[in-house]
């Protein structure tokens, strides 16, 4: 996550909520963490349950987007298919983006 560079989610706390609430500049693995538990919650209220069976098709016939970005299964495969992975170099002006996220 590269800060301030998300739109308003679809599901789920804004980026500068989940900042604000984390108290600090989060770190990666944090943002991933908070983003699987949104899909989680939400996919378990789509599924009226947590049934792993209902759980997998509400996740997969999800197409949505997080504070980490979008997201969508290949509900055959089960693969993430929604998120591209950003490769970012900071420099001393801050970050630069390659790729498409």
């Amino acid at each position: 996550m590269v800060p301030g560079q998300r739109a308003e989610p679809a599901i789920g706390c804004a980026e500068r909520e989940f900042i604000a609430a984390y108290g600090a500049p989060p770190d990666y693995p944090a943002v991933q963490a908070a983003a699987a538990a949104i899909i989680a919650v939400h996919c378990a209220g789509l599924a009226g349950g947590t049934a792993r069976e209902d759980l997998w098709q509400a996740a997969a016939g999800l197409r949505t987007t997080t504070l980490y970005g979008a997201f969508a299964l290949d509900p055959g495969t089960g693969v993430q298919t929604g998120h591209r992975t950003v490769l970012t170099r900071w420099e001393p002006d801050g970050p630069v983006r390659f790729g498409r996220g």
